[in-house]
């Protein structure tokens, strides 16, 4: 039996990928070819992958476009396609465990409060996501740095999320606003305010303008002038901003008249109209 019969008979793997010498490695230079691996995209990846399978070996990054985790999923550990065609990952624990290197270029939807985060984030490799959505949960301002430290994420929600620093202390408002500076969708259900949170939004200039600023069961209290200072240095136009204070629609619907009165005087009052909705916990 000659060689040529031997190659067709023969069991390829990533490990043991099949030679192709005239594709790819020998159709670029060594150079051309260490550049596009360190700057190609996701969507750039996923076209080399089915390109030839032994970029795979050399960059062994799994492309998950969208990851779901909750408690109460019924695909799970399963791929499958959108009509963007997208790679859409839901969350099974046996199945998980025996993943690694996962890069996130689009969307982490987390949802329990019985999966610990550190055991999800400690199998991600890349995460350039644009959408966070986080809800139930506990974790440390270590994980929610490192979901947000590729400075992508335009669409920030968190809802009855409990983030601690090094010190256990848990994070009111402002500093978890900090960790958003290119979100435009800002969306918080369940924090609680300081003494200094005020002071701090007024001060803070974000590096985009938000278009909704959402807060919902926020615990302690907000100064009016200093929030229309905030408003007026980071909303966008047409934007929506509105907070609800916890189980106290009064101080809600006095804080709202004394913003509005402040806001008159840029002519934004239609800024705290409701014309979009509350708080939505979208499904994927």
């Amino acid at each position: 039996m000659d060689s040529k019969t031997l190659a067709k008979y023969s069991i390829f793997t990533f490990q043991n990928p099949h030679s192709q010498n005239d594709g790819l490695f020998e159709s670029f230079p060594k150079p051309i070819l260490r550049y596009i691996f360190k700057n190609a995209t996701s969507e750039q990846w996923k076209k080399l992958h089915q390109t030839c399978k032994f970029l795979f070996c050399l960059n062994p990054n799994l492309i998950v476009d969208a990851l779901n985790i909750s408690d109460w999923c019924c695909c799970r550990g399963r791929f499958h396609g959108t009509f963007d065609n997208e790679y859409v990952l839901q969350y099974e624990k046996k199945q998980f465990e025996k993943l690694s290197n996962i890069w996130l270029p689009k969307k982490l939807h987390f949802n329990s409060a019985k999966i610990p985060m550190s055991t999800i984030l400690s199998k991600i490799i890349r995460c350039e996501i644009k959408d966070l959505q986080l809800s139930k949960c506990k974790m440390s301002e270590m994980d929610l740095q490192f979901l947000t430290k590729w400075k992508k994420v335009e669409s920030f929600h968190l809802s009855k999320v409990t983030v601690f620093n090094s010190e256990n202390v848990q994070l009111p408002l402002d500093q978890l606003i900090e960790y958003a500076p290119y979100a435009n969708d800002i969306r918080i259900e369940t924090c609680f305010t300081t003494a200094e949170t005020s002071k701090k939004l007024s001060e803070l200039k974000r590096i985009r303008k938000f278009k909704k600023f959402v807060v919902e069961e926020l615990d302690g209290n907000l100064d009016h002038e200093l929030i229309y200072e905030f408003i007026k240095k980071n909303a966008g136009i047409n934007s929506y901003f509105c907070v609800e204070f916890f189980d106290d629609d009064e101080n809600t619907e006095v804080f709202k008249e004394l913003l509005k009165h402040e806001l008159l005087k840029l002519n934004w009052g239609s800024i705290l109209e409701d014309h979009f909705p509350i708080f939505e916990h979208d499904e994927m």
